[in-house]
């Protein structure tokens, strides 16, 4: 869609917003999502956005147009520091949580205890399957959430470009040749902005990043630097497990992270660019992330 200029543009996203807030339940229960709102949503991708480490974001003033500027100056003033850079989260969440669920395609089904007759409920009881919905946290719900995040708190390459302090054409090249991980969504191209320390990229996370698949998830990119590994502790304590992210940013071998990246394996018969149209449930072992369980890897070598 074009717009007649950047305050038209922020109008119109600003009028999404709105609609999105008046959606039907059904609209996010085809997309797997348990009935839920926008607001339910959007309250859990704050919360979750606050828990997640901070980051040093770019002066609003530079990465929101003079009418984003203006629609977040409308806004009540809240209390403490620095108002403006929280509303620009705030906006900034709203916007990738809008654009998250828009890529999510519907499903083709319904529920299973209204769409199956009696007999074929009964088939697939005996074959071990709960059709009603359970309860407690809905996992669909909780990815949605985490990839609008990782949207959310992602650098654009101009950003990046101004975070690192190369030029453009030199992230572009990182971008391709893998050493910096990105997706799309829609037309946007996302930096996770996990992979900063302060001005420069985490210590030998751009090695990491080329061994990771091709066709992982953003979230299940996020999980992986984020969760701790069995097969990464200190010393002979088996049990003081550690996040890949950071082994790396404490400085011990990236040999280590690099060996543990080449032997995942991401979804089968899937595009290599990180382009899914939406996020999948967490259940089942993190998104259906397979890692292979080969033999013992070397020992642990001494931190560098």
């Amino acid at each position: 869609m074009e717009y007649t200029s950047q305050n038209q543009q922020c109008s119109n996203l600003h009028s999404k917003g709105i609609v999105m807030k008046t959606l039907p339940k059904s609209y996010f229960a085809a997309r797997g999502l348990r009935e839920t709102s926008f607001e339910s949503l959007n309250e859990a991708l704050m919360l979750f956005l606050e828990q997640m480490e901070p980051t040093v974001y770019d002066d609003p003033t530079r990465e929101l147009t003079t009418g984003e500027q203006a629609v977040l100056r409308q806004d009540e003033p809240q209390p403490g520091p620095d108002p403006m850079a929280r509303a620009t989260v705030k906006y900034a969440a709203n916007l990738a949580l809008m654009l998250v669920l828009e890529q999510m395609e519907p499903m083709v089904y319904g529920d299973a205890t209204r769409e199956l007759t009696a007999e074929e409920q009964d088939i697939l009881r005996q074959g071990g399957l709960v059709l009603e919905p359970q309860p407690g946290p809905d996992p669909m719900a909780q990815t949605t959430v985490k990839y609008a995040a990782i949207v959310t708190r992602s650098l654009s390459s101009k950003a990046a470009s101004r975070r690192l302090g190369l030029s453009l054409g030199r992230i572009r090249r990182m971008i391709a040749d893998r050493s910096l991980y990105s997706f799309r969504i829609g037309h946007r191209r996302c930096i996770p902005d996990f992979q900063f320390q302060g001005n420069r990229l985490v210590s030998n996370i751009a090695g990491v990043n080329k061994a990771l698949p091709l066709n992982l998830h953003p979230v299940e990119v996020y999980n992986w630097y984020h969760l701790p590994s069995l097969d990464l502790f200190l010393g002979d304590n088996i049990d003081d497990t550690i996040r890949p992210l950071d082994w790396l940013k404490g400085g011990y071998d990236a040999e280590r992270v690099v060996f543990l990246a080449n032997r995942m394996e991401g979804p089968r018969g899937q595009a290599s660019e990180q382009t899914r149209s939406g996020p999948t449930s967490e259940n089942s072992s993190e998104l259906g992330l397979a890692v292979h369980r080969d033999p013992a890897p070397p020992h642990l070598p001494a931190r560098r």
